[in-house]
């Protein structure tokens, strides 16, 4: 997975979108056959 870089922007939203991806996939056995590809658009 890659997450862009923080570089001072008071407005940056990555590593929250982050923590609602992670907590989506908390049930997920196996996170290694996961898809994790575009997970910014599989945020709820």
């Amino acid at each position: 997975m890659y997450v862009v870089p923080y570089e001072g922007d008071q407005n940056d939203q990555e590593l929250i979108n982050l923590s609602k991806y992670l907590i989506s996939i908390k049930t997920c056995e196996n996170i290694r056959s996961f898809e994790k590809r575009g997970w910014r658009n599989k945020i709820s």
